[in-house]
């Protein structure tokens, strides 16, 4: 019995089909995942930029409130050297009133952690490249921490240290008998004469430390930004919805 040859034309021309559609769903896929990875990569780059420019804000902005915390410190003390001298009986009434009013205030300030927190729970640390930033960003927000810890102890201090029940009918006799407590006094002694707390230069050199860790994240991926205004917005926002409620009902 005659077996039928198959024409070597038809076998390649099949393997070559073969090899053809093979290679075609290799590269499908390879494409598929190429793709993809890109992809992943384009959103990661994405999360990265917006939580730096993020953390670019908070800093910028803590800085801000970390010089108002040191000039606060900086009028307190002046005032309470003035008050400790002989000499402020003689000062003008406005100024003589500015003193008293740092030596007895205590100021609250907030420094804000939310996008540092943020980035440290979310998977934009996982993929972010540059270690020794988020180290540095790390012993930035340890500082702070530190920083505002010591505030507080020195405001707790100078809470009750201030807290009086001197009275007089002028401002003068006032503060004679506010000076004349002891605890007054003790306090005003140590800050200014004792120097028990030396802010000046820590504050200093965290706002320095804050310029530089902005300048590396810059150099870590060039993370230029222009920030929102929250605080005008939200005022406008305001603004509009009472405009909006003032306006007649249309029937």
């Amino acid at each position: 019995m005659k077996t039928k040859s198959i024409h070597p034309f038809f076998t390649r021309n099949w393997v070559a089909n073969f090899l053809s559609n093979v290679l075609g769903v290799v590269v499908g896929i390879a494409l598929t995942f190429g793709i993809s990875y890109l992809i992943q990569k384009s959103n990661e780059k994405k999360q990265i930029r917006e939580t730096m420019v993020l953390l670019k804000k908070e800093i910028t902005d803590n800085q801000a409130v970390i010089g108002r915390i040191k000039e606060d410190f900086v009028q307190t003390k002046k005032a309470f050297g003035v008050l400790l001298s002989d000499e402020w009986k003689n000062l003008p009434p406005d100024t003589l009133s500015k003193h008293s009013f740092n030596a007895r205030s205590v100021t609250s300030y907030n420094i804000n952690r939310s996008a540092w927190n943020v980035f440290q729970q979310s998977d934009v640390i996982k993929n972010f490249d540059d270690k020794e930033l988020i180290v540095a960003l790390s012993e930035l927000y340890g500082n702070i921490n530190l920083m505002e810890e010591w505030w507080d102890i020195y405001c707790q201090e100078k809470m009750t240290a201030v807290s009086t029940r001197a009275s007089g009918n002028d401002r003068i006799e006032f503060l004679e008998a506010f000076l004349s407590e002891k605890k007054v006094y003790e306090f005003m002694e140590e800050i200014y004469t004792f120097n028990k707390y030396t802010f000046e230069e820590p504050f200093d050199d965290t706002i320095d430390f804050a310029d530089y860790i902005l300048y590396l994240i810059d150099k870590s991926g060039n993370y230029h930004y222009s920030f929102k205004d929250l605080d005008k917005e939200f005022e406008q926002f305001k603004a509009n919805r009472l405009e909006s409620s003032e306006q007649p009902d249309d029937k």
